[in-house]
């Protein structure tokens, strides 16, 4: 069943999402239209998936190369997105609107794994070749 909740102020709408989080649903979407700004909440459990852009899968290993990584995960809410490189302790990051924008580089050559995951998301895994 979907819940849809109009809000005038950002406190109203951070409010919300508080009060609809603890209810266990999931806010599916945010309406910024001429008739007002509406939250849309969802009692199903959805699950999303990231979407990345590389801008390079190979790279020199001399610690300056760099290969951009662009993680778009299109969330109407502040997300907090995990990325773990090769299993090492992952780093998080929040963001707000879904997107990431993450630098790799490295000394060490070889295959380097890059796994993305949030609460919610699919996990998303790429791979880096350093030479």
């Amino acid at each position: 069943m979907n819940y849809t909740f109009s809000y005038n102020t950002e406190e109203e709408k951070e409010n919300l999402i508080k009060e609809n989080t603890l209810l266990g649903r999931h806010l599916i979407e945010v309406q910024n239209i001429t008739e007002g700004n509406f939250l849309i909440f969802s009692d199903a459990q959805i699950t999303y998936n990231f979407f990345t852009e590389v801008d390079k899968s190979v790279i020199n290993a001399d610690n300056t190369d760099i290969s951009t990584i662009t993680i778009y995960s299109f969330s109407p809410i502040e997300i907090n997105i995990k990325i773990a490189i090769d299993n090492e302790q992952p780093i998080e990051v929040a963001t707000i609107y879904g997107n990431v924008i993450y630098q790799f580089k490295t000394d060490l050559a070889g295959q380097h794994i890059i796994k993305i995951e949030a609460l919610n998301y699919n996990p998303y895994i790429l791979e880096i070749q350093a030479i």
